[in-house]
């Protein structure tokens, strides 16, 4: 696979993994049924779908600060799946698709940083 093809499949596995990491949680948040949930479940993901656009356009600056965003969503993942053993399953896999997700972006910041200055260099 050639550096341009590989900046592809990560900018794809990127976009799915945001796009998934998005709606999983307004799902898992929404579907307890209430007009509060929605609320929340809304308010929950804004944030990973003010990067979506960014990410959709494959810029690499937009990838970074979303890295750190998703690694904060981990964090309250793993937190909540402790605190409510009801849902504890759920959220592990959850928070695992926000690991994959950090992985995916910062290998696709750093990838397609590294594309950009090689196609410069004369």
């Amino acid at each position: 696979m050639s550096a341009a093809g590989f900046v592809r499949w990560l900018h794809g596995a990127t976009v799915f993994l945001h796009g998934a990491l998005t709606l999983a949680l307004f799902v898992l948040i929404a579907g307890r049924g209430t007009r509060a949930h929605l609320v929340l479940a809304v308010v929950a993901v804004l944030p990973l779908l003010a990067a979506l656009p960014g990410l959709l356009r494959g810029r690499a600056y937009t990838a970074g600060w979303a890295s750190m965003l998703v690694s904060f969503y981990c964090a309250l993942l793993l937190a909540e799946a402790y605190m409510l053993p009801r849902l504890k399953g759920a959220l592990i896999v959850l928070a695992v698709v926000a690991a994959l997700d950090f992985v995916a972006l910062m290998l696709y910041a750093k990838a397609r940083k590294t594309a950009d200055r090689l196609a410069a260099k004369p």
